[in-house]
């Protein structure tokens, strides 16, 4: 299934309902606002206005089956885009760190400079399995209890939207995302 990029995705409430069930992803968004760490962290480094992202794409396919008490994913995919890194770094001594920075929001990429005061990276971050790991929900929110990563949810009849919370921008789930029955 392929991701969606637009500047802003679709309002999503946290409901709450009962996990347990098997699911499919039939949908997924990412907007702007999920590269915002991203990019602020670029800027801090290089300069404001340094950061320029392009070429967003990704896809993901799978599947979540949670009990009363785990949750599995079994997925592919992940999400790519180019960022061109100009300011403080957009030179060829500064440009082979930057790929090292990446790491850092959980990326990986290849980074070269243009010769012409950027330094273009290509960024990826492929989606991670998850096997058995125990969660605890509240109210609107589940929690996987050893890694503590936190997930607003809704499940409406069979449809269960979620959107990642965690802070750990390095793991966190880009973007919201559907699965059906």
């Amino acid at each position: 299934m392929t991701l969606t990029f637009p500047a802003t995705c679709p309002t999503f409430t946290a409901c709450g309902g009962g996990l347990p069930g098997n699911f499919v992803y039939t949908a997924g968004c990412v907007d702007d606002g999920e590269f915002a760490p991203f990019v602020a962290q670029g800027e801090q480094n290089c300069g404001t206005g340094s950061v320029t992202l392009s070429n967003k794409s990704g896809t993901i396919q799978g599947t979540v089956a949670a009990t009363a008490s785990t949750v599995s994913r079994n997925v592919t995919g992940g999400i790519n885009f180019t960022a061109s890194i100009g300011g403080a770094c957009g030179n060829a001594m500064t440009c082979p760190f930057v790929a090292m920075g990446l790491m850092t929001n959980g990326f990986t990429g290849t980074c070269s400079y243009n010769g012409m005061g950027a330094c273009v990276c290509a960024v990826s971050r492929a989606f991670g399995t998850i096997a058995g790991a125990a969660y605890t929900a509240g109210v609107n929110q589940f929690t996987l209890t050893a890694s503590s990563r936190v997930f607003d949810y809704c499940l409406n009849m069979s449809v269960l939207r979620y959107h990642e919370v965690s802070a750990a921008q390095s793991t966190r789930d880009l973007g919201y995302y559907t699965l059906g029955p």
